[in-house]
């Protein structure tokens, strides 16, 4: 398989899919669940408000969490990577003393969008 792969000079994207076509049974049970798994908390941690706005970001971010179970279960690690994800100048006012809920980081970012 590899020889092919190389003789057809696939990118490692390339391969990946290909390899992925090839699996059977059981291991293409595993690999679509790799990938419902992956995708979301790979793009939970791409994701940032940008020129959104703070409720804007709410959505996209609630709308990936919830695939991620074992952030969207745990307040102080949600709150962390919404934390993470506002811009700049909310981090900065927020600072050490962020909140652990989410809701709360959630509401104080409501309120400065407000101020700003």
């Amino acid at each position: 398989m590899e020889k092919y792969m190389d003789a057809l000079v696939m990118t490692p994207e390339d391969r990946v899919v290909y390899v992925a076509f090839q699996l059977k049974g059981l291991a293409d049970v595993w690999w679509e669940g790799v990938c419902k798994a992956w995708i979301p908390a790979h793009a939970l941690r791409n994701i940032k408000q940008g020129n959104k706005t703070v409720d804007e970001y709410d959505t996209e971010f609630s709308k990936i969490v919830h695939f991620v179970d074992h952030i969207n279960h745990n307040e102080p690690e949600k709150a962390r990577r919404f934390f993470e994800g506002l811009n700049s100048e909310y981090r900065h006012v927020m600072g050490a003393n962020r909140p652990n809920d989410y809701f709360t980081v959630l509401e104080q970012a409501r309120g400065m969008e407000l101020q700003i």
